[in-house]
């Protein structure tokens, strides 16, 4: 009976820390969602470069916790898009556009990664 009662709380807390990450990753993409689509259609210069920075530096700190379920390669991309985007804010031009499009599907890819489905688990 002591077995099956340590499986239940086993069981139990594994699922609580699926549902916790599952809503931790979902939550952050979300924020990411709302800072990018916060940012102006076109780059005004170096207050653009900051806030395209912020949102950089506020996912860096993020990676760690992240980096545990979601795969590196999305990461990746979605950092690498960070990255080039603060230096086109900084330039202007038509390549900020698509790159802010850009980062913003790969943000998507993350929420959808970690939205229950069925193609998500097979």
């Amino acid at each position: 009976m002591k077995g099956l009662v340590m499986a239940a709380v086993i069981l139990t807390l594994l699922v609580g820390l699926v549902a916790w990450n599952a809503a931790f990753v979902r939550r952050t993409a979300e924020e990411l969602l709302d800072e990018l689509t916060s940012l102006p259609e076109e780059p005004t210069g170096e207050q653009t470069a900051r806030q395209v920075a912020a949102i950089r530096m506020g996912l860096e700190a993020k990676l760690p916790a992240l980096s545990l379920t979601v795969q590196y390669p999305v990461l990746d991309r979605v950092t690498e898009a960070l990255e080039i985007l603060e230096l086109q804010a900084q330039k202007g031009g038509e390549a900020y556009a698509e790159t802010r499009s850009l980062a913003l599907e790969y943000v998507k890819e993350i929420a959808r990664l970690e939205t229950p489905s069925l193609r998500n688990i097979l």
